[in-house]
């Protein structure tokens, strides 16, 4: 199997503006977090904006109990922004499996931490859970491979999605920025060997929980912007051989808002 560049491939940034308003007292949800990347993604991608509507009580139930909708429903404000992030995964996992387009959910609150049963780490619902299951029963996709490269690790996608044995979570290990990109680099390289050599179907899509928490400037304090280059050039590389180009990904962490800004634009700029 060898890596073919196709025609340029476009990145849509699924947004809405509800999403600037703060919900509440956690640093995803601060005032001005998202502004310098909103102005980052507005310049670059001035006409690829495109708005989601809320996701449906019913997409949420595929992945989260009754009496957490109720647990997070009573939290009043992050309801509904909540349900408004898992719409935009939706939006994205549909973009990206519909036209093979590369596409950025540019929402908050994020997700990751959200298990079936409890939420916290500012997250309330798993976005990226929903957005799995949005696509399996809606035919568009079965097998899928998650990177989360956000500083923390996400048990939420892998509470929600645990025994799907058509699901790969990678979470690499924290280490110093060098060992961090040749662990993803060697997973990626490991799959697709056991793709070609027919041990393991193809994955029909390639999906990434994007915290960018993990920057020198940022809690994590490890990797560099260019690494976050790297690490969209090996998701498309790979989404491009296996997945017929179909990747997506969902902001998660990353509360220094000028590396935050300037991280997603070094990954958006190689992922698409």
């Amino acid at each position: 199997m060898k890596y073919h560049e196709k025609e340029c491939q476009v990145v849509k940034i699924i947004h809405h503006p509800l999403m600037l308003i703060p919900y509440c007292g956690d640093p995803a949800a601060e005032t001005g977090r998202l502004d310098p990347s909103l102005e980052m993604l507005s310049r670059n991608y001035p006409d690829k904006f495109c708005e989601p509507e809320p996701a449906t009580v019913g997409q949420i139930l595929r992945v989260h109990s009754k009496a957490l909708l109720g647990e997070v429903e009573l939290e009043g404000a992050p309801y509904d922004t909540a349900l408004l992030a898992a719409g935009g995964a939706i939006k994205a996992a549909e973009l990206a499996c519909d036209h093979k387009e590369a596409a950025f959910a540019f929402i908050r609150p994020p997700g990751h931490h959200a298990s079936r049963e409890s939420y916290w780490g500012f997250c309330f619902f798993c976005n990226m859970a929903v957005a799995i299951r949005h696509l399996q029963v809606t035919s568009r996709a079965q097998r899928a491979i998650i990177l989360d490269f956000d500083l923390h690790f996400g048990d939420g996608n892998v509470d929600c999605l645990k025994g799907d044995t058509g699901i790969k979570i990678v979470n690499p290990s924290l280490g110093n920025r060098e060992s961090y990109i040749e662990e993803v680099a060697d997973v990626l390289a490991a799959e697709r060997e056991r793709i070609i050599s027919e041990e393991i179907p193809p994955y029909d899509i390639f999906a990434i929980s994007a915290g960018f928490d993990n920057h020198v400037d940022d809690w994590g304090k490890t990797l560099l912007t260019d690494d976050y280059g790297e690490l969209g050039r090996m998701a498309k590389e790979f989404a491009l051989n296996v997945c017929d180009g179909r990747r997506f990904a969902l902001l998660e962490g990353g509360y220094n808002p000028a590396s935050m800004a300037e991280a997603m634009e070094a990954f958006l700029k190689t992922f698409g």
